[in-house]
């Protein structure tokens, strides 16, 4: 069945979602309140944070490679040892020094090593890896709350208008009791709504009378006992890739 999928997270508002460019972000960290800003392929720094400056602008070109707008070169190390600075240099996906990943709590690593990207102990210094897991090494989308990797990379996507008439996918945990629709049986679905990483999803678009817009989709999921579904790891990304061979989507992100 093609469907065209309406999806959403609740991590920011629609009208957030309609305001920014989901490809491009800035990396912000906290505890300096500043931003990543690439000065040179030799130098990246943290800086008081512009989101019209184009150093400081980034995106995923890859799962795992982040490239700097301004300079078109992918965030990388020299050698995976601590303090070590971090540097720009011509992206190449096979180069395992420049694949990077997400930790819990928004802390931001080097693939698979115990070395984070971590902004210093002082303003304008260079980002460096280390071995420090603290705040130090905690980035975020600047202006949201999400961690970088939840604005992974996004080949496989394709936008959809907010307003325009859609198929959607509705999900609710199997134990979810709402006035407006029966609870699931025990340990299932019901009938109609499939069972997937003990969630259920039901799938509405197969006929042009489903389709909605964003915000009647939303209610429509909500009278259900629900929401619209959202994609927070490879495996339900997995389950939408099976049930959307087009791949249409109009959500704040997708898992990379």
């Amino acid at each position: 069945m093609t469907l065209s999928l309406l999806l959403v997270f609740l991590s920011l508002s629609q009208e957030t979602v309609q305001q920014l460019d989901r490809r491009i972000f800035l990396i912000y960290n906290e505890d300096h309140k500043c931003c990543v800003q690439a000065h040179s392929s030799s130098s990246v720094r943290t800086a008081i944070c512009n989101q019209d400056n184009e150093s400081q602008k980034f995106r995923w070109v890859s799962d795992h490679q982040l490239l700097s707008v301004a300079l078109k070169l992918c965030l990388g190390v020299q050698s995976k040892k601590d303090q070590v600075a971090i540097t720009l240099n011509p992206c190449n996906k096979t180069n395992e020094l420049q694949q990077w990943g997400c930790r819990n709590e928004a802390l931001f690593s080097l693939e698979g090593e115990d070395l984070f990207f971590h902004s210093g102990n002082r303003d304008e210094e260079n980002i460096i890896l280390s071995k420090g897991a603290g705040v130090k090494s905690k980035w975020k989308i600047y202006g949201t709350t999400d961690d970088l990797c939840s604005w992974g990379y996004e080949g496989l996507w394709n936008d959809i208008n907010c307003g325009y008439p859609s198929g959607f996918i509705c999900e609710r945990h199997n134990s979810t009791i709402n006035s407006t629709f029966a609870p699931a049986p025990l340990g299932g679905c019901p009938e109609t709504w499939l069972l997937f990483n003990n969630k259920c999803f039901k799938i509405f678009g197969s006929s042009e009378n489903e389709t909605l817009t964003w915000h009647a989709a939303r209610m429509a999921c909500i009278n259900l006992g629900g929401n619209l579904a959202s994609i927070p790891n490879k495996e339900v990304q997995g389950l939408v890739f099976e049930l959307d061979d087009k791949k249409h989507i109009l959500s704040t992100k997708a898992f990379p």
